[in-house]
């Protein structure tokens, strides 16, 4: 399916083209533009994202700051979410990942003396800013190492009305039912209750599929005394 062929199946649910009627020019431009948006809104749900990369970038010794972004320090497409990053270090051959911290605001404000230098840096802070965000790092490194940073980027755009659209399983019959009540005002139509239940209901299919387990896990410091087993109910 083409972007052409998602704007003109969303206009038939709704009745602003019927079966076999081809868009104007217009319709197809401008639809193509009220696509994109929904696209890019959708970015903004994390159970939306269904690839989260995981991207090494190097740090140079004594530089705490680097920009991230098209054109910046590391040079990728500006991350929508930070989820984790590690610092990776090369020792004797073997390469060694650190878990980092990931600051609040409030947390990397309270950090009095930020130049201080560590072979080990264990705190990260993202400056949020578009077109580039910073990233900035707790102690200065000091040695040469990269941070891997397990991100979540921003759905892929359409880029032409004939383009093909490439999306997992399950996104474009969302896309068709969820754009078809998007634009349908800009048509002064009211979408049935079927295109509102399928809309959600297809959505929702490809967040379950995207949503990843958490897992609680508990300072070894705090546990004292037997562990209760809550399946087997044993200590």
């Amino acid at each position: 399916m083409t972007g052409r062929d998602l704007i003109a199946a969303s206009l038939r649910l709704i009745g602003a083209i019927a079966p076999g009627e081809t868009m104007t020019a217009a319709e197809a431009s401008e639809g193509l533009a009220s696509l994109n948006r929904l696209i890019a809104s959708w970015s903004n749900d994390s159970l939306a994202a269904y690839v989260l990369p995981i991207e090494e970038f190097a740090l140079t010794p004594g530089v705490a700051s680097y920009t991230i972004g098209i054109g910046g320090a590391f040079n990728t497409t500006r991350p929508t979410k930070y989820n984790q990053a590690t610092l990776k270090i090369s020792n004797s051959g073997q390469a060694i990942e650190y878990a980092l911290q990931k600051a609040t605001l409030s947390e990397w404000a309270a950090l009095r003396q930020k130049t201080i230098e560590s072979d080990i840096p264990n705190t990260f802070y993202i400056d949020a800013g578009y077109p580039l965000d910073k990233i900035l790092l707790y102690p200065v490194p000091a040695q040469p190492s990269s941070i891997v940073l397990y991100t979540q980027k921003i759905l892929t755009e359409i880029a032409t009305l004939d383009a093909n659209i490439v999306f997992p399983p399950g996104y474009e019959r969302a896309l068709v039912y969820n754009f078809a009540i998007d634009i349908s005002p800009e048509y002064g139509k009211s979408p049935s209750e079927i295109i509102v239940a399928v809309a959600i209901e297809s959505k929702a299919a490809f967040k379950r599929t995207n949503h990843k387990e958490l897992h609680l896990r508990v300072d070894a410091a705090l546990v004292s005394g037997p562990v209760f087993n809550i399946y087997t109910g044993d200590r």
